[in-house]
């Protein structure tokens, strides 16, 4: 669970500096931090970030641990 939170903030920290070079270029000049309205940012950022490690989440795989005797002989079919 804790690389769900790492995966989270460290998406939301990209969106926020991407954010940040995107206000740059558009204004084409570096701008200071008191020209954004860094509120919206943080929760643009956190939405985007939460979204990203929420499906980083559903596409890793746990290893889920199988009793023996279960891989060894699977019922496939009921039909003897």
């Amino acid at each position: 669970m804790s690389d769900f939170y790492l995966v989270w903030l460290v998406a939301g920290v990209c969106v926020a500096v991407i954010a940040y070079l995107l206000r740059s270029a558009w204004s084409r000049r570096w701008v200071r931090a008191k020209d954004i309205y860094w509120r919206g940012v943080i929760v643009v950022a956190g939405l985007a970030g939460l979204a990203g490690a929420y499906v980083w989440d559903l596409g890793t795989k746990r290893s889920v641990d199988v009793p023996a005797g279960v891989a060894e002989s699977p019922l496939l079919s009921k039909d003897e």
